[in-house]
């Protein structure tokens, strides 16, 4: 007798842990989130879910262990279960959540200047600011670890500067996406340190 061909049952996967927790809103996905777990298998069919509302989104396979996705867009503030299916389908259950939140605004940093060095601790007043160990400030380019006060204050330490300029100051509440525009951001000058501008010589009263 022939035998009967039975389909290929796929052991569901768990997940124990994401990275970021949280991203913002908008019409666009936009942060990767590293999923920890196990039983992950590398499959064209490999999925991951943010809640029921939104469309799931292929994931990256990193290993049996972790998987990568780009959260999809969400318009409205919201928290959502993240689980993964290794054949696209079958999504095994979950208690890790992911929390869409509106963008951090940056109304004002205080102080608002300070010198090429760095070091200096800014308080920046603003709006839309969650408690996460993804918190972050960024400084023109560079990024800083952020302390969370209250939903609309945090505090950082300036990077140093590699020349007096004046940067725009954001914060992201994941550690990856910063509100771009002027009007979620404010600025912070650098200086040169008083200490080394009376160090430097002057030589234009220097005889010829």
């Amino acid at each position: 007798t022939n035998a009967i061909a039975l389909p290929q049952i796929v052991d569901a996967c768990f997940v124990s842990h994401i990275s970021p927790q949280r991203g913002p809103i908008g019409t666009l996905a936009s942060s990767l989130v590293r999923i920890s777990g196990s039983r992950f298998i590398n499959s064209a069919l490999l999925t991951c879910r943010f809640g029921l509302s939104l469309t799931p989104v292929v994931a990256r396979w990193i290993s049996a262990t972790e998987v990568e996705c780009a959260a999809p867009a969400s318009t409205t503030a919201q928290i959502v279960v993240v689980s993964v299916a290794n054949n696209g389908v079958d999504f095994a259950q979950s208690n890790v959540v992911y929390a869409f939140d509106a963008s951090p605004l940056v109304i004002s940093v205080s102080p608002s200047s300070g010198p090429l060095n760095g070091g200096t601790n800014v308080t920046i007043l603003g709006a839309n600011f969650a408690g996460s160990r993804d918190l972050k400030c960024r400084f023109g380019s560079i990024v800083v670890r952020a302390s969370l006060i209250d939903l609309t204050h945090a505090t950082c330490t300036t990077p140093a500067s590699q020349k007096v300029a004046t940067v725009d100051v954001h914060l992201s509440s994941n550690g990856q996406d910063f509100a771009d525009g002027s009007s979620s951001s404010a600025t912070f000058s650098y200086y040169v340190p008083s200490e080394i501008a009376a160090a430097t010589p002057d030589y234009s009263q220097s005889g010829g």
